[in-house]
Parts: C-alpha cells; structure tokens; sequence
C-alpha cells in the first residue's frame, strides 16, 4: 500500500457543498482522462455521460478529471515505471469541462485555484452578473442565475477513492485503458461449462491511406493504399427523428505522411485530410450504399436522435459496417447502466 497525502491547497477531503445531503438524490462520479493518447477520446466520452446524466433530477453528477500527481502531462511513451496511485482526481465545476484537451481541463483547474487569479476572476464574474441582472430584473420570466462561482477540488487517488465510498457514489469511468494504463495478465480460462451463448468484439485491422503529392499509375488519385486488408476506418453523420434516421456519407481520413492516425488525432481538429464520399478507387460506389443502409440500422436500433456521428470500420467489397463507438447514446442509456450497477452492489 502507497501512502498518499492530500495535495494542493485545499483542506482533506470533506462532504462539502458540491456533495449536497438531499434525501432520495443519488451521487455519480463521472471520471475520464489519464496519460495515455486515448485521453482525448476519454474527455469526449465521459463529458457525453456527464451531459446525459445531468438531466435527472434525482441524480447528483460530478465530472472528474484523472490527472498526474505533478500536474502536467507527459509523453505517455516516456514512462519507465507506471504508479496507479502517483496521480491526483480533480472534481470539476460545469465550467471547466466544456474544454478541447485534458490539456485545457487541467490548466484550467491550476489556474482556477490559484489564490489571486480566483480572487481576480470571482471579482470579474460579480461585476459582469450585477451588470447583465440590471438589465433582466424588469423582465418578468427572470427568475435569477443558477450558476455558482465553484472552484475545482483536487484530491490524490486514494482520497478521492475513500470519498467516493463515503458518499455511496456510483462511478463511470470513461474508457479504462485512457485512465489507466492496461496491465499485461496471463491466461484467462473459460468457464466450465461454458456459457450457452459467448460474444467476441472482432479485432479489425486496417492499412493506412495516405496522401502522396507524387502522382503515378499505381496511385492516380494521389492515394497510397494496399489494400491487403479489405477494411477501412470510415466516420458517418447520421440525421433525422428517432427510428427515421438518414445516413450521410461516409468520410475516410487520411495523413499527408507517415501511419495511421492515433485515436488522439481524429479528435483533435486539424490533423489529417478527410475525404467525402470515399474515392472510388477504395471502395464502389454500391458497397457505399450498402454501407450508409447498415449504419442507418445501426443507429435506428440504439434509438439515437438528432444528429450523431459515427466511427465504424467498412468492408470495402460487401459494404458491411461494424461500428466501433457512437459518441451519442440515447439519454436512457446510462441511466439504465446506473441502475443496473446499483442493483448489482445491492446484491
């Protein structure tokens, strides 16, 4: 066992006003980030949940935020030696979680507790609240803000873990390899008997389409891609009312040089070329089609709504699709895996 101490300014963790005692008000913590390059990936996802779960009344939802314990993030290639319990959780306002990168999150949150800049921020956001009020209190349907000036509460590990027990928090964590590194284990033996029923998420292995400036009769498009793996990482939009979504088409992305773009890349803006639809040279013109109906049963089937997009991987000959994540998932989804979990511990 690590022996940890509470870091940063703030006093030991307590139930403090950002963890209300209401009867029948159930408590989630919310965590995503971590080190590795799947973070960006993990803030989206988890700010997803946050966002879904936050329109119930009975619930009490927290954004946390996994961060290291020197408050800075490193090249998740450099590290030599990797300690669960060396990093620090942040508690976040509504505030700061609408950010790009955990980047911003966490500059955010070092700024945000720093004495004098919170005391120069606090004065800022009065005068402009005093100002914007004087102009709504003649409106009758101006009831107020129901924003409050909450700072962010960093804690280690360990404390964020024991509060987490002390208020009987449900937690979500947002991609568990992004929060924690993946531990290499041995063999994992079947159950005997085995189950009537076993499901395998199929490991797809793709080739990289790059972008050459150098045309030639192999690549006429200016498109390098072998193509000995006949599946290609597609991202679709899909649009329309719940059971009556359309697909759009499909894009491919592809980088100027070098591999296949990294999970952080597709999420950060700016990197790579997409190309909509996707040549023909890739992929036909039918097996498109075939694509773009797959999708739509996809998306009908979790009941999304709206507008959505969707990272799913295509088979360029027949056009099937298997999605790898949608981004949005119908509200009631997380709840029922909240009540689910609650059940379970109960038990």
């Amino acid at each position: 066992m690590h022996q940890m101490h509470y870091m940063g300014n703030q006093n030991p963790p307590e139930k403090t006003g950002a963890f209300s005692e209401g009867k029948g008000i159930r408590k989630v913590f919310v965590m995503f980030g971590g080190e590795t390059s799947e973070r960006q990936v993990s803030l989206m996802s988890g700010t997803n949940v946050w966002l879904n779960l936050q329109a119930f009344d009975d619930l009490e939802v927290t954004p946390c935020m996994l961060a290291p314990a020197n408050d800075y993030l490193s090249d998740v290639n450099n590290h030599k030696e990797y300690d669960v319990f060396s990093k620090t959780v942040w508690t976040l306002p509504y505030s700061l979680v609408l950010r790009h990168t955990t980047e911003e999150v966490l500059d955010a949150c070092v700024e945000a507790i720093e004495p004098a800049r919170a005391a120069f921020t606090t004065q800022l956001r009065n005068i402009v609240i005093m100002d914007i009020m004087e102009g709504l209190n003649k409106q009758t349907w101006f009831k107020g803000f129901d924003i409050s000036d909450v700072r962010p509460t960093k804690y280690s590990l360990e404390q964020w873990i024991k509060l987490a027990k002390e208020v009987e928090a449900t937690v979500f964590i947002a991609d568990t390899e992004a929060c924690f590194h993946s531990q290499a284990h041995g063999v994992i033996e079947m159950p005997n008997p085995p189950p009537e029923q076993l499901l395998f998420e199929p490991f797809i292995e793709t080739d990289p389409i790059i972008f050459s400036s150098k045309s030639t009769k192999a690549n006429s498009n200016g498109l390098l891609w072998e193509g000995r793996s006949r599946w290609v990482e597609i991202t679709v939009g899909v649009v329309g009312k719940r059971g009556e979504l359309h697909s759009l088409s499909p894009s491919v992305t592809v980088k100027e040089s070098g591999d296949i773009l990294s999970l952080e890349e597709k999420f950060q803006g700016g990197t790579g070329i997409n190309l909509t639809p996707p040549p023909s040279s890739i992929i036909s013109e039918e097996a498109l089609e075939k694509c773009k109906r797959c999708i739509e049963i996809i998306a009908n089937t979790l009941g999304l709504e709206g507008f959505s997009r969707i990272d799913a991987f295509v088979n360029v000959d027949s056009g099937e699709a298997l999605v790898e994540e949608p981004p949005m998932y119908p509200q009631d989804f997380f709840r029922a895996l909240l009540d689910l979990a609650s059940e379970r511990s109960s038990n």
